[in-house]
C-alpha cells in the first residue's frame, strides 16, 4: 500500500487517500483469491474475475489498478465522499466554499462559476490516478516539478482545468 496521509492534507483528502488505498487492498485480496471478500456483482455485464483478466491482464502493470479505479470505482468514491463530507469539513469551510469560492473553467480567464461539491468529489477522487493511462488519455499528463503539479499535456482543457481548479481550491479553503 502507498498510504500517505499527512497533516498538510485536509480531513477529506485523508479520507479519499484511505478510501483509495482500501480499494487497492480489496483488489489485491481479490487477485489472490477471487472468492474472498464481498463480491462486486457485475461490471459492464462481466464478473469481477473476467474484468480483471480480460481488461487488466491480472493487474500486472503498476497502473492497472488505477485504471480499474478510474473506470469502475469513481462513482462509488464520489458517493462515499459526499456521505462523509459533513463529518470532515467544518460548517464554516462549507459555507466559505458555497458562498465565497468560484472556479474558472475551461480557462483561468473564463467567467467565474460557483463551486459545486459534486465536482469537487469527482476531482478529489481522481487525485492519485494522474499516471494511469485513462487519466492521461482523457484529461492529460501532469507531473510534479519541485513539489508543484505541472501540466505537461492537455487532452481535454475543460477536464484538466476542472481537476486543477477544484484540487487547488480544496487545498486553499478547506482547513482541518
Amino acid at each position: 500500500m502507498h498510504l500517505k496521509t499527512t497533516k498538510s492534507q485536509t480531513n477529506i483528502e485523508n479520507a479519499k487517500t484511505i478510501l483509495h488505498e482500501c480499494i487497492h487492498a480489496y483488489l489485491n485480496v481479490k487477485l489472490c483469491d477471487v472468492g474472498q471478500g464481498i463480491s462486486i456483482p457485475t461490471l459492464n455485464n462481466l464478473d469481477f474475475f473476467n474484468v480483471v483478466n480480460q481488461k487488466y491482464n491480472g493487474f500486472n502493470s503498476s497502473q492497472d489498478q488505477h485504471n480499474f479505479i478510474y473506470n469502475y470505482m469513481l462513482p462509488t468514491m464520489q458517493t462515499i465522499l459526499r456521505e462523509v463530507k459533513d463529518n470532515l469539513v467544518t460548517s464554516v469551510n462549507n459555507l466559505t466554499m458555497l458562498n465565497d469560492v468560484s472556479v474558472h473553467i475551461p480557462f483561468d480567464t473564463s467567467p467565474s462559476t460557483p463551486f459545486i461539491w459534486s465536482n469537487y468529489y469527482h476531482n478529489l477522487a481522481l487525485a492519485g490516478l494522474q499516471n494511469c493511462s485513462f487519466f492521461q488519455n482523457e484529461i492529460g499528463t501532469i507531473t510534479i516539478i519541485n513539489g508543484v503539479p505541472t501540466v505537461i499535456n492537455t487532452v481535454n482543457q475543460a477536464l484538466m482545468q476542472s481537476y486543477n481548479q477544484y484540487i487547488k481550491i480544496g487545498k486553499l479553503y478547506i482547513h482541518p
